[in-house]
Parts: C-alpha cells; sequence; structure tokens
C-alpha cells in the first residue's frame, strides 16, 4: 500500500498513537532504512576524537616510530605568519609541504602516464548534487574517480552505493575534509580510520588511496598514510605554482563566472598538451554550480575533443577500478576487506564500539572543513575551493521527519 500524507482533521487517531507513530518512522528513516546506525560514527564534518575504542584500536596496530618529526602547521598555510619556517622548508630537500610551492613526493600520484589520457576526479561528495553528475556520466558511458568525504556519506549512503554499482573508481577524501598538516599524527589516523569504516560499513570494501583535503600534504602526513597503507593522490602541475584546478568553486565564492571558470578549463588543456604524460584534474560535485559547470561546459567540451581519453584514476594507471556490485561487509570484493598497514598483522578493521559516544564542543585544532590552510594566489588546491564557498548543511532524514511532526503532519497507510 503507497504512504500518503493525510491532514491531522481527517483522523480519529490519538494523540499517543501519533506521537508512538513518529518516532518509530523516525528511527526507522533516520538510522536504518539506509543501513547506517548514526550512532556509532563521529559528527560530521568535524576531525573525530582520538580516544575513542575505534581509533586507540588502529593506534595500536599501526607503526607510527617512521613518522619524521615535523611541527604541525597552523591554520591559513602560506598566509599565516606562524608558518614562516615551515615555508622555508617546504621543498624537496625538506618536509615536502604540497600547500607552499606544489612539492610532491615520489610515491604521490599527480599525473597518468599516457599522454592525452584525463583522470577525471571529482572531490566532496557524495551530495544530492551528485546524482546529476552520475546521469551525466551514465549517459555518456564515462567512468571517474570520486574522493568522497566519509561524514558526508552519513546523508547519503544511496548515492555511494550508485557511484560504486555504476562501476566508477573510489577513494578516501578523509572523515571531515580538515587540512591534516593542522592535525596531530593521531587525529590523521583519526581520519583516515572513520572513513575507512563507513565505506567499508556501505560497500563492504577497503580502499589504497587518499586525496588530502585542498591537497595539503607534507612528509609527516605522507608517513602516517603510509602507516595505514594508503597512497597519496593529488592532481597535475604543468607549471610553478600552478596546478590542475578547475577553480570551479570560485563560482560559488563569485570570484568567477561561469564562462571565466570554462576559461581556467581551456588553459588546463592548453598546458597538458605540453606534458609527455596524461594529467589529473580536481573539479568538484560538491554544490550545484560546480556540477553544471561539469555537465554544460567542461565534460562536453572534453567529449568534443577526440585526442582526449576520459577515464577514471585507477584505469588511467592501469589498476583495477574499484567499482562493481557492493560487497557484504567483511568479504573481499577486488580490494581487501583486510585493516590495511604496512605489516599485515590482521584481517579485521577494528570495529567501533557500539556505545561510541559523540563528543561534546570542537577540536583544539580546526575543525571546520571549510578553514583554509592556504589562501595564496600560488598553490591553492581545494583549500581555498571549500574555505571560501559557503558550507553546505544536509538534513537528515530524521530531521524531516521531525519538521513533518511540528507541522501536524502525520504519515498513514492508505
Amino acid at each position: 500500500m503507497p504512504f500518503q500524507i493525510r491532514s491531522p482533521s481527517h483522523s480519529n487517531t490519538s494523540p499517543r498513537t501519533r506521537l508512538g507513530a513518529f518516532f518509530f518512522v523516525s528511527f526507522l528513516v533516520g538510522s536504518h532504512i539506509c543501513g547506517l546506525d548514526l550512532s556509532k560514527y563521529p559528527p560530521p564534518d568535524k576531525v573525530p576524537p582520538t580516544d575513542s575504542p575505534f581509533v586507540k584500536e588502529w593506534l595500536a596496530k599501526i607503526d607510527l616510530s617512521k613518522v619524521p618529526a615535523i611541527p604541525i602547521k597552523g591554520i591559513g598555510g602560506c598566509e599565516n605568519a606562524t608558518n614562516a619556517a615551515a615555508i622555508t622548508k617546504a621543498g624537496p630537500d625538506g618536509d615536502c609541504w604540497w600547500t607552499c610551492g606544489g612539492c610532491t613526493s615520489k610515491e604521490d600520484v599527480t599525473t597518468c602516464p599516457v599522454k592525452n589520457t584525463w583522470g577525471l576526479s571529482y572531490d566532496d561528495g557524495p551530495t544530492e548534487n551528485s546524482v546529476r553528475l552520475l546521469d551525466y556520466l551514465d549517459q555518456h558511458q564515462l567512468k571517474a574517480t570520486f574522493f568522497v568525504v566519509g561524514s558526508r556519506i552519513l546523508d547519503h549512503p544511496d548515492i555511494l552505493k550508485r557511484e560504486y554499482s555504476s562501476g566508477h573508481d573510489m577513494k578516501y577524501h578523509t572523515w571531515s575534509h580538515t587540512s591534516l598538516t593542522t592535525l596531530t599524527n593521531e587525529q590523521i589516523v583519526a581520519e583516515f580510520a572513520w572513513s575507512i569504516k563507513i565505506i567499508h560499513d556501505v560497500l563492504g570494501i577497503t580502499l589504497t588511496d587518499v586525496r588530502p583535503p585542498y591537497g595539503d600534504v607534507d612528509n609527516r602526513v605522507r608517513a602516517v598514510a603510509k602507516a595505514m597503507g594508503l597512497r597519496i593522490i593529488i592532481w597535475t602541475s604543468a607549471k610553478p605554482n600552478e596546478s590542475f584546478d578547475t577553480d570551479d568553486w570560485r563560482v560559488i565564492t563569485g570570484e568567477r563566472t561561469p564562462e571565466t571558470a570554462f576559461q581556467k578549463f581551456e588553459a588546463i588543456l592548453a598546458d597538458a598538451a605540453t606534458l609527455s604524460t596524461g594529467f589529473i584534474v580536481l573539479a568538484h560535485d560538491l554544490y550545484p554550480q560546480t556540477v553544471a559547470l561539469a555537465v554544460e561546459r567542461i565534460l562536453p567540451s572534453a567529449l568534443a575533443d577526440k585526442k582526449l581519453k576520459l577515464q577514471s584514476i585507477s584505469t588511467c594507471l592501469g589498476e583495477s577500478s574499484t567499482g562493481g556490485t557492493p560487497a557484504a561487509p567483511g568479504s573481499k570484493n577486488g580490494t581487501s576487506a583486510a585493516l590495511p598497514n604496512n605489516t599485515n598483522t590482521t584481517n579485521n578493521i577494528p570495529s567501533a564500539n557500539s556505545s561510541l559516544s559523540k563528543p561534546g564542543g570542537s577540536q583544539s585544532t580546526s575543525t571546520n572543513p571549510t578553514s583554509p590552510v592556504n589562501t595564496s594566489s600560488s598553490q591553492r588546491g581545494t583549500q581555498a575551493s571549500t574555505s571560501a564557498a559557503p558550507q553546505m548543511i544536509y538534513p537528515s532524514r530524521s530531521i524531516v521527519i521531525v519538521a513533518l511532526c511540528l507541522l501536524g503532519v502525520r504519515l498513514t497507510i492508505a
């Protein structure tokens, strides 16, 4: 029988019955209809606590003894005066801090090997705006790589499942989208660990690649990622202080129009022609405007260029894609469901304690996913992208049900 919305004036149901029905539907929709018990995860868009049993178990299973003692960076990146000493050491002979100068390690993935191959990638989802992008990609039989923010899966596990089951490439983008060089080693572990867990809970797989938010990575962050079995993927730079960032996020801030953002994309293609390799471009499926730019301008233009070959990053690297049919949690589906570490001492991901409570207050370091690390005009990456753009808030299904109740509307079965 279909669900219908009826006014209370048409009902003889008692207030107690309506209230009971409300709590039942709220619980069902908010926690279990998508297979996630929200109480077992940290709050969205905040750095997870490091004293939870889950994170402590991770810390006990990995070896951080080889992580270099590089000082934590201050919020604001190259513009922060407290980072002056770090900037002098940002090069390859120092801490190799990508944010200030674009330094990359030989182990970082920044290009596709084959010339004219474009590794499509989209950051910061899943969101409801991802659907329009997915529709376009499916229509044109394109596969892309999605760097997903762990906590945004809480409200959109169904979209994550669609991305994966459609054959797209899935990769981590941390839990809260916080600049990693501003965090302690333990907080970085927590950011990665919760992302690993929620994707495993929803898809039943464990991934091996991560893109640091804003591209903010140095040798300390790299070492923590390596200890957890994770590889860093950024995006291409053809010139010093110029990266293949579409600047689609600047349409949100008003710094660019769709036309000038498209001109930036054309400049990227011109730079790509000078490379002996393929390239990886940064774009976002976070906002309606960034998706519109992708499906109305950038992708049609790319498809019209017969020299370009658009692929997911895994495909362009000649590696197995992480797309496919979602596996049962705990199983292996192309990628291992084992705890990713460099010693392979266990075959199980640490399980979150079901009694884990949500912490109150904020972290001592940046807990705002839109906090910039670098706002300079040189090597911005996505740091500036979401720092200047307004933060999106996604209401949970439970909140929607609460709103219906407060409006005096109830769900009944016809």
